[in-house]
């Protein structure tokens, strides 16, 4: 089942750019590709539920907070930051 990877703002497209300019070429790449991958596998291996339909994946310090749609098959990530007090406050 394939879905649709979005950034439903300029912020976060703005928060994805930032978070990959962090790292290696090399380690860049590879985080590049595992968001990219959750078109394919919406839930990877070590991603953790949020609330509801909200989900988490983890590199290092920084979290990608992502919104499955299962109808519209749609992935939307929703924040990009270094885990902090807080981070979730407004998924929970």
């Amino acid at each position: 089942m394939t879905y649709k990877l979005e950034f439903p703002s300029s912020r976060v497209r703005k928060q994805y750019e930032t978070f990959l300019a962090s790292f290696e070429s090399e380690k860049r790449q590879t985080i590049a590709e595992e968001i990219e991958d959750l078109q394919n596998n919406p839930r990877p291996r070590g991603c953790e539920k949020i609330k509801d339909d909200i989900y988490r994946i983890r590199f290092g310090v920084w979290r990608v907070v992502y919104r499955i749609y299962k109808k519209e098959k749609v992935v939307a990530i929703a924040k990009i930051g270094k885990r902090r007090e807080g981070f979730y406050k407004e998924f929970r």
